[in-house]
């Protein structure tokens, strides 16, 4: 698994899984559950990111029967498919909620608004795809981090058959991406050291965050707290405050 970039973590017989546990593929899906002589077996759930979940039987790594759940809450019916099908094009939330009036239509599932695209910015659903850097990243809509990466055939159909922007009316939201970069580190919820908070700005896109000139520039921040004892700890709120722009 080593040399695949795969983990396992669970019970081995003989080298190989057997029992229950968890096997996680180099792209992120998850498989939790039952397992016989490396291979899937008995009740398993395969977690894919940002899509959704599907749990099935498995005998000898073959799926017997399952259900597929999207990453929304709706539940795949194969017998009684009828979500997104040329007689029914509705949304998720259409669905539960009733179509809008004439003017007022649904391009996206988000109810509150479409996600807002910049220009060249392709709708991949769960994020956006930046099309003329083509760096092969589905971008979060509010913060444009990372969520995951393209699959191979999927460019393809963003370019043919995606939304693609300058649309929508959802804004990036650099609170929030200032916010996830402190709480997604702090593991243990002890806080975090001006060091590994300065670490941390240093990997991370300048440009989002100077996408709102509101906030106090990435670089005046680093080079504050490189000033400063980089062992002293920051709670969130200073984390946060440190982005507020100083009156003159």
């Amino acid at each position: 698994m080593e040399y695949t970039g795969s983990r396992f973590s669970g019970k081995l017989s003989s080298g190989r899984a057997d029992g229950e546990g968890t096997y996680i593929f180099p792209n992120g899906t998850r498989y939790v559950g039952g397992f016989k002589n490396g291979m899937f077996e008995g009740k398993g759930t395969m977690y894919i990111p940002n899509c959704g979940a599907y749990t099935a039987l498995w005998s000898e790594g073959r799926k017997l029967e399952g259900e597929y759940k999207f990453s929304d809450g709706l539940e795949y019916k194969e017998a009684e498919w009828e979500y997104c099908t040329l007689k029914d094009r509705r949304f998720k939330t259409e669905l539960e909620e009733g179509i809008r009036p004439a003017g007022q239509s649904q391009l996206t599932n988000h109810r509150e608004g479409d996600p807002k695209l910049e220009p060249n910015h392709a709708d991949a659903g769960d994020g956006y795809v930046d099309l003329k850097s083509n760096d092969g990243i589905v971008h979060d809509f509010v913060t444009g981090e990372t969520k995951r990466y393209v699959e191979p055939t999927e460019t393809k159909w963003l370019m043919e058959k995606a939304r693609i922007g300058p649309s929508g009316t959802i804004g990036r939201d650099v609170g929030m991406l200032l916010k996830n970069l402190y709480t997604r580190n702090d593991a243990d919820g002890k806080g975090l050291s001006k060091s590994e908070l300065i670490d941390i700005l240093r990997d991370c896109d300048f440009n989002l965050i100077r996408s709102d000139t509101s906030y106090t520039d990435p670089y005046t921040v680093v080079q504050g707290m490189e000033k400063e004892n980089g062992e002293d700890m920051l709670s969130l709120e200073e984390w946060l405050a440190l982005w507020v722009p100083k009156s003159s």
